[in-house]
């Protein structure tokens, strides 16, 4: 791993996260070419990152976790997650209040409780707590009976002193579809609330709202776009939605534009998964995006689909634009 600046420099040296060993006792060497996805997260100082490795032909989750970056402590292994899965969304990784990460994560198929599908078999995936004293805390597992790709689509936390933590879980129903949950984990107003959303529609991404959460997906061609608030309530949907980029007083502002509604996403403090905001000539297909407060940097992929390398793209405002200045034209 290895730390950048705001404005994208390396800074500081490479930071080792796993080696033989580290994480299964009698697993071989964990190269790079073995690495599937790799999902990460930060609350304050404290950093949580996850990957899904294969070894051995057995496929499973590990994590790690820094309470003060980059100072990790040793990989704990979350267990077997489904044989044959690849590409993104099957880890992500939300902070919590305190310092505290969750890792919902891909498990092993298993036998469906719920029976009404008429599906034997349910896919499952796990949310695990990150710090415990023991390591390790799962609040059990999820399971759906039809999924679809991606399983995950991503997992965020809302402004707030106490916020409420959402993540999205794709499924098949007559299309895709995508189920959105809000948890309020505090325990002076703990709730747990759901949203189904853009019906026929594949999920891209998870960001950040001026209030609560935008879920975006590609209905065919075309860009879709809903806000969820805190409460679980669908406030906006977008079937349409044009995507563009702007800077007001030095500062990114981002839109979604139907034509009839604008959802506008104004970047102040540093922040993360932006890429569900941005157009695909700033950040295409598979590219992870964060504004740091000087630069907003855009991680996308090169070469042909599937690749593993990305290029790091940075944006700077100048005027009423952002533009990219990371090479010259």
């Amino acid at each position: 791993m290895l730390e950048l600046g705001p404005s994208g420099s390396v800074r500081g040296t490479e930071v080792e996260l796993a080696r033989a060993s580290a994480a299964a006792p009698g697993a071989s060497e964990q190269a790079p070419n073995q690495i599937m996805e790799l999902a990460l997260a930060s609350s304050g100082d404290h950093l949580g990152v996850a990957w899904s490795v294969v070894t051995n032909g057995v496929y499973r989750t590990e994590a790690a976790y820094a309470a003060t970056a980059p100072a990790f402590a040793p990989p704990i292994d979350l267990g077997e997650m489904e044989l044959g899965v690849s590409g993104r969304g099957n880890i992500v990784v939300a902070p919590l209040a305190g310092g505290a990460l969750y890792v919902a994560h891909r498990i092993t198929r298993g036998p469906c409780h719920d029976t009404s599908s008429g599906a034997a078999e349910c896919t499952r995936f796990a949310r695990t707590r990150l710090p415990e004293a023991d390591g390790v805390r799962s609040d059990g597992a999820s399971e759906i009976a039809a999924p679809c790709a991606p399983l995950l689509p991503g997992a965020i936390t809302s402004a707030g002193s106490t916020p409420p933590w959402f993540y999205g879980v794709c499924h098949e129903d007559e299309g895709p579809t995508t189920t959105v949950f809000v948890i309020q984990p505090d325990p002076a107003s703990q709730y747990a609330a759901a949203a189904e959303v853009l019906a026929g529609c594949t999920p891209v991404a998870l960001a950040r709202a001026e209030s609560g959460v935008v879920l975006r997906a590609r209905c065919g061609d075309d860009e879709a776009l809903a806000r969820i608030d805190a409460m679980g309530h669908v406030t906006h949907t977008m079937r349409h939605a044009v995507l563009s980029t702007r800077c007001e007083a030095g500062r990114p502002v981002l839109e979604a534009n139907d034509g009839s509604v604008v959802l506008t996403r104004r970047l102040m403090e540093s922040e993360s998964r932006l890429e569900a905001w941005l157009p695909g000539t700033v950040a295409p297909d598979g590219s992870r995006a964060a504004w740091t407060g000087e630069a907003l940097l855009v991680a996308a992929p090169i070469g042909s689909e599937g690749s593993r390398e990305v290029r790091l793209r940075r944006y700077e405002c100048s005027g009423v634009a952002l533009l990219r200045t990371d090479m010259a034209f």
